[in-house]
């Protein structure tokens, strides 16, 4: 699984690709990225209704052999209507490199027309005290509140912002307090609304120390 979208500052435009959901299916479908709309296979959406986004790429392994790999973006409006572009590969022992580069270069119309925007208005939403919340990561201007599960038994940690540690591992960002590692949780970027939100915001915010200075707290 891949983490999130690439962090670069390219002015809004038109991406098309051509979409097809595997190598023996002729059909071919038009995904359109516009700073306007997104459109897909007959279905359109308003980019400023799009509230919820998740992606990722799964790596099948059969037998400790690579069996394929899929590939799935999903949207969301705020009127929950759902628009998902899935495709794939079955190619055995090796890496489609020109599917990876396909789905990349998805991904790179969504950071520009959708992503970025998001990321945006929920940095600035959190400065005007509105938390955020992507799967067990709830994100205040002070810090993040995690929350985890074991044995069915709820437990929830507060970590201010200069504990906070993060990596990701297998399309999953996991987050945790760098004084006691048992305070952590762990968010797929695929399965998960808005976790790549979160990690696009979080590679941001910990930049250069940037979280200090944007949410006005001490390092």
């Amino acid at each position: 699984m891949t983490t999130h979208a690439p962090q670069h500052d390219v002015e809004p435009r038109t991406f098309t690709f051509d979409i097809k959901r595997n190598f023996i299916d002729r059909r071919v479908k038009k995904l359109v990225i516009s700073p306007e709309r997104l459109e897909f296979a007959g279905d359109s959406m308003l980019i400023s209704r799009i509230s919820d986004i998740r992606y990722g790429s799964i790596q099948q392994v059969v037998n400790g052999i690579k069996a394929g790999k899929t590939y799935e973006i999903v949207f969301r409006s705020q009127d929950k209507k759902v628009i998902k572009i899935f495709f794939g590969s079955a190619s055995i022992m090796k890496t489609n490199k020109s599917l990876d580069d396909h789905y990349n270069a998805i991904l790179s119309g969504v950071w520009v027309n959708i992503l970025s925007g998001m990321v945006n208005r929920t940095i600035s939403e959190i400065r005007n005290g509105k938390n955020f919340t992507a799967g067990g990561c709830e994100v205040s201007r002070t810090g993040m509140k995690l929350t985890t599960y074991k044995w069915f038994k709820k437990k929830e940690t507060f970590v201010e912002w200069k504990d906070c540690v993060k990596s990701y591992v297998n399309g999953e960002i996991h987050l945790w307090s760098k004084n006691d590692e048992k305070r952590k949780c762990t968010i797929s970027l695929l399965n998960i609304w808005n976790a790549v939100v979160l990690a696009s915001m979080l590679d941001f915010l910990f930049k250069e120390g940037r979280v200090f200075s944007m949410f006005d707290v001490s390092p």
